[in-house]
């Protein structure tokens, strides 16, 4: 068991790890015959977060976990009601994608580059989901930014923090509690999975200083895992608790925030009309 604290209550999380070749694959086995559900990558950053005195020594900064987020990359459906479509991207999911079923299964029909390949239909349908647990970067702009070791001045403005981290202000709240434990330098790695006419996927690990979006599928395992359905970190862009201090009372009862003090997908979230 890991305690943490969730949801601002202490918490054990079950641990489930298999430090060895398809581990991954295992460990999650292991979570859900146990019926537990998969930590996704919000709900580790939010208890790194909330931990009060982070050192390296404390059992979740010291350990790398995998997840049940993802990153998937391919090509955006060209519809009728959409001139977006036909872009190269890549979306970040912390919502169910897959589970320790179809990681065997990719596995035994063979990854590619360590990734495996999802239907088209079910891409699509997760990129119709975008600000609700999926948030979606442009393939030429994750391509063109760094892989690999970087100044926390510099992660902050990468494109793959916020979609990694479900949302900017998570991100930067994170690379603060990071800093405390790791010092100006983290790792944020991703990998080119593009293939034409495939959706290709592979989960998000959370490592002790580095966010891995390159890991095999194939790769060892250790995963967290919670009551099923009590995780909510993952649900949402950012959830309304983050806009504390980031207003202006201006009276009557409204309170203003200013749009560049919050990720453009929260925004888009706040003022959208139905």
């Amino acid at each position: 068991m890991v305690k943490l604290i969730y949801q601002g209550q202490e918490v054990e999380a079950q641990l489930f790890e298999q430090l060895v070749q398809n581990g991954f694959e295992l460990a999650l086995a292991e979570c859900e015959v146990a019926k537990k559900e998969a930590m996704f990558v919000p709900d580790i950053a939010e208890a790194r977060i909330a931990i009060v005195s982070p050192t390296k020594e404390n059992e979740l900064w010291k350990n790398g976990y995998s997840t049940r987020s993802a990153a998937i990359t391919g090509t955006s459906k060209i519809t009728d009601k959409s001139k977006k479509g036909g872009n190269k991207v890549v979306a970040y999911t912390h919502i169910p994608t897959f589970d320790s079923a179809l990681v065997k299964s990719e596995r035994e029909k063979g990854l590619r580059n360590g990734a495996g390949r999802m239907p088209l239909t079910k891409f699509y349908s997760i990129l119709a989901q975008e600000g609700n647990g999926v948030q979606i970067v442009d393939y030429d702009t994750l391509m063109s930014s760094k892989s690999g070791e970087m100044t926390l001045a510099d992660a902050r403005k990468h494109p793959m923090l916020a979609p990694f981290m479900n949302g900017q202000i998570r991100g930067e709240r994170y690379l603060e509690a990071f800093e405390k434990v790791w010092g100006n330098k983290i790792y944020l790695f991703h990998t080119d999975d593009f293939e034409e006419g495939s959706a290709v996927w592979r989960g998000l690990f959370v490592v002790n200083d580095d966010l891995g979006g390159n890991y095999d599928l194939s790769d060892s395992g250790r995963v967290l895992g919670l009551p099923a359905r009590e995780q909510n970190f993952s649900t949402g862009n950012e959830g309304l608790e983050q806009l504390a201090g980031k207003g202006t009372d201006v009276g009557h009862g409204l309170v203003v925030v200013r749009k560049d003090q919050i990720s453009e997908n929260f925004y888009n979230a706040l003022t959208r009309i139905e």
